[in-house]
């Protein structure tokens, strides 16, 4: 059915040629009153042009309304695009899952049970500190405090892996063992 139904928009029908022949019988019948020769050669030349003049603009107009929607075959891949705008921190769009719950007292946890940092600190109190601030998300104190400027490089690395840890894709313990460098103590 498909089929007939392009057949019948491709080829002219009944109707459409019957009016051209018509037009064609009209306009050599205006030949007959010409009674010079040349006139006559002259007008069937013009009439002869007009026609095809006419069957070029419809096939033009019938070809590109076939044409205009059809598609054709896939070409190749073109070049790449430069490199996009890096999204906001704290987005994660690729994974169903994303990030590490309650990253600041998880962290503080590892950090607790590998004594990660320790050796910039002098004393257990300030290692302590130390543990409960990251643990409370406190970062202000660090800068104010007497501080060294090795354990406030820590307390920036450390806030660095705590945004790290709540944008991640990895599994924790996998985020832990690429972050830090010692191994979990025993308990």
């Amino acid at each position: 059915m498909a089929d007939n139904k392009e057949t019948e928009s491709t080829n002219m029908s009944l109707s459409q040629m019957l009016i051209v022949g018509f037009i064609i019988v009209i306009l050599l019948g205006f030949d007959f009153f010409f009674e010079d020769r040349n006139l006559k050669i002259s007008y069937r030349m013009s009439v002869a042009l007009g026609l095809f003049t006419l069957f070029n603009v419809h096939m033009t107009i019938k070809y590109y309304k076939e044409l205009r929607n059809a598609e054709g075959k896939q070409g190749p891949k073109g070049p790449s695009g430069e490199k996009g705008p890096s999204g906001e921190p704290g987005v994660c769009t690729f994974s169903s899952e994303c990030g590490i719950d309650d990253a600041a007292s998880r962290i503080a946890s590892e950090i607790s049970s590998r004594r990660e940092f320790e050796e910039f600190f002098k004393t257990d109190p300030e290692y302590e500190k130390f543990k409960d601030n990251i643990k409370n998300n406190i970062f202000e104190d660090f800068e104010d405090s007497d501080a060294t400027e090795a354990q406030q490089n820590v307390y920036k690395a450390v806030q660095a892996i705590i945004l790290n840890a709540k944008t991640t894709q990895l599994k924790p313990d996998v985020f832990y063992d690429k972050v830090f460098k010692k191994p979990r103590q025993p308990l």
